[in-house]
């Protein structure tokens, strides 16, 4: 566990400057996320647009991300001082900028943002987002290898042979002792299940398969369909070994595992429908 990359030694608006693991990992998924969809979707368009899609996704999925993290954790951002404004308190932006994301925010702001484009330029949609697939998996992949360097977003205590403490300086470490989970003086966490780590291998197996698919596609929007139903349900499996304080939900489900169901219908319903339009192709 390694939070800090680069520590430069001063401070820039009252923000230490350091080059965090966690955002160095997310500028390597950025990357290679980009250069996996332009090079999948580059025979069918421009590549102004193509750039274009990707930059106001990203900004959709970052704003996304972070607006679900701030309401999951509403009562939090409440208790703190911070700049009236029309009568709304706005936190400070330190607490906001160091404050944490949540993926499913950033794909339920991105999704209709690229599709809203997608129409008004006259791309196609199934087609990209079959292109974006592996491209949001491989992001994300490199997302949760950030996320275990900075020990957030981890697991419930564990006596497995695989778990694993985290150091003082680690969010984990930080979350725990500020509510009393751990006695005063500790030097780590208590062994806790590298959730993250899961996550990790998750994204490896949806990749395996949805890149395994691509090569035998048999209609638009399938990559897609497919990678929705294996991320929803391995993310909503691996849910009940998440231990992080700030998790939100009803009914004994996560946030994330709420948001899980219905992106898994979603992709069923590309996987239905493109079979029955292609049967329906093939019987005409």
């Amino acid at each position: 566990m390694h939070p800090v990359l680069i520590d430069f030694g001063f401070e820039f608006a009252g923000m230490p400057l350091r080059l965090y693991t966690y955002g160095a990992c997310m500028v390597v998924g950025l990357g290679m996320a980009l250069g996996v969809f332009v090079y999948g979707a580059r025979h069918r368009h421009s590549m102004l647009d193509l750039y274009f899609l990707a930059l106001l996704t990203f900004v959709a999925g970052l704003l996304g991300s972070k607006i679900l993290f701030v309401l999951v954790n509403l009562d939090y951002y409440r208790s703190l001082p911070g700049l009236e404004l029309g009568g709304v308190t706005l936190p400070p932006l330190r607490d906001l900028m160091m404050s944490g994301m949540v993926w499913y925010g950033g794909v339920v702001f991105a999704l209709p943002a690229a599709l809203v484009y997608a129409l008004a330029r006259r791309m196609r949609f199934l087609e990209l987002i079959d292109a974006a697939a592996p491209a949001l998996s491989l992001g994300h992949l490199w997302g949760r290898v950030g996320c275990f360097m900075a020990g957030c977003c981890y697991g419930t205590p564990s006596d497995l042979p695989w778990a694993v403490s985290f150091p003082r300086r680690s969010v984990a470490f930080l979350e725990m002792l500020e509510k009393g989970v751990l006695p005063p003086g500790s030097q780590a966490t208590m062994a806790v299940h590298p959730t993250q780590l899961y996550e990790v291998a998750a994204e490896v197996v949806v990749l395996a398969c949805i890149l395994t698919l691509a090569r035998f596609k048999r209609f638009h929007g399938q990559v897609a369909g497919l990678y929705l139903v294996l991320y929803a349900v391995l993310r909503f499996i691996i849910e009940f070994s998440r231990g992080d304080m700030f998790r939100g939900g009803i009914i004994g489900l996560s946030t994330s595992q709420l948001i899980s169901i219905p992106l898994l219908l979603l992709g069923v319903a590309l996987l239905v429908r493109g079979y029955t339009f292609k049967k329906r192709g093939e019987h005409a």
